[in-house]
């Protein structure tokens, strides 16, 4: 610019430069003998020479704003507020956001394409400029998306005229519009589990040894307290949601003592619940008809604390259903550890063996895959615990499908 008001000065006095030319080149110039109207036209176009690039408009704003580019990309980008969504239902304006990697933004730009490749030179939408600054929950405004697909996009910001890099792009994927066919498959419930004996060892650390019976989950289930500390009673309790009743007491006949092994045995049958210390029955109590069914399991106060050891739980037809006598670690109920030979349960702790879990998974069966390449594939899986199993791996899908050109492991969810 410094260079454009020096030739503007030149033109506004001609005279200067015919006077100063022979300073100017310490000779005499043909120039000299130049008119002054025609040193005037000369440098005009000395001045249109030296800001005019071929094919560029030396006033176009958009070329000027992608000369002037920032360094900081847009991040963080997400379709529906979750960053790289596999199951977008609204295919025809689920919202974009991104986080602003400038210090403001005045207009922004997105495109969207299948693969990476696509963005640039054949997008499914591209927005152009958009003078907005708006950065979260920007509505899609392109054709309507296809179910089942994944998808590719990216944005770059503007700053007045100075535009940001396009971000990094970020994948997504649509949910399919039909699942015909498909049946749940439901893990086996507390419901398999009706008239059972649950017998072992327990030890009293800190005020009771407290066991759970008939759990249908851990908020509603049979609570049987075996209560030391001096009070030498059986408690028998319901419990349902946050409310817990206590059915009655009943005197043990012998003091419990911290730290002494005591051998329990508690028989469910129908809704009649037998109860026995060290081989001698103590208690047989009715229980409600809703407390039919359910696994076992702990719970302790804040002041409790307690530990089992050969816990054993049977079948009315003497079918065996649960066993351990934690010589090894065991991970089957989170709520305690292992510690020397026992499974130990601190204080305000409340959990069900595990193997009451009602988390379903769905199966979509065999599937005529259309004679293409596979692009990408969601993989939807539920689990009741982390142990390793034979069962289908993620990557067994990515390894069996035939990658389209720019699609990776990613692409599978």
């Amino acid at each position: 610019m410094a260079m454009l008001f020096r030739f503007v000065a030149l033109m506004r006095s001609p005279v200067y430069i015919r006077r100063n030319l022979k300073r100017f080149t310490g000779r005499r110039s043909p120039l000299m003998k130049l008119s002054l109207r025609r040193i005037g036209v000369l440098t005009m176009a000395v001045l249109l020479a030296s800001v005019t690039v071929p094919g560029v408009s030396p006033l176009s704003g958009g070329d000027v704003a992608v000369a002037m580019e920032s360094s900081e990309a847009p991040e963080s980008l997400t379709v529906n507020q979750l960053p790289s969504p596999r199951d977008v239902a609204d295919l025809s304006a689920p919202l974009l956001g991104w986080r602003v990697g400038s210090a403001r933004q005045s207009a922004y730009q997105v495109q969207l394409a299948l693969n990476e490749s696509d963005l640039s030179r054949a997008p499914v939408w591209d927005s152009a400029r958009v003078e907005s600054s708006a950065s979260t929950n920007v509505a899609y405004a392109g054709p309507a998306l296809t179910p089942a697909e994944g998808y590719v996009w990216r944005v770059r910001t503007w700053d007045g005229d100075v535009v940001s890099p396009w971000s990094a792009p970020s994948r997504f994927g649509t949910a399919t519009d039909e699942w015909t066919g498909t049946t749940p498959i439901w893990a086996p419930n507390a419901a398999t589990w009706s008239d059972y004996t649950v017998e072992g060892d327990f030890r009293v650390e800190a005020q009771n040894a407290t066991i759970v019976l008939r759990a249908r989950d851990s908020s509603n289930y049979l609570m049987w307290q075996f209560r030391g500390n001096g009070a030498n009673t059986l408690a028998p309790h319901t419990r349902a949601g946050n409310s817990f009743t206590q059915l009655k007491s009943v005197p043990l006949g012998e003091s419990l003592i911290n730290g002494t092994t005591y051998r329990f045995k508690i028989i469910a049958s129908g809704n009649r619940i037998s109860t026995f210390l060290n081989d001698r029955k103590i208690d047989e109590t009715a229980v409600p008809d809703s407390y039919a069914t359910g696994y076992f399991g702990f719970r302790t106060g804040g002041s409790e604390r307690n530990s089992w050891d050969n816990l054993r739980v049977t079948s009315a037809d003497g079918g065996s259903l649960y066993s351990d006598n934690f010589d090894a670690a065991s991970a089957d109920f989170p709520c305690a550890l292992t510690v020397d030979g026992r499974l130990a349960v601190g204080s305000g702790q409340n959990c069900i063996y595990s193997a009451g879990s009602t988390d379903w998974a769905f199966f979509r069966g065999d599937v005529d895959i259309a004679d293409k390449d596979i692009a990408w594939a969601t993989v939807y899986a539920t689990a009741a615990s982390t142990a390793p199993t034979p069962s289908v791996r993620v990557q067994d899908v990515v390894e069996r499908g035939v990658r389209r050109p720019g699609a990776d492991a990613a692409d599978c969810a």
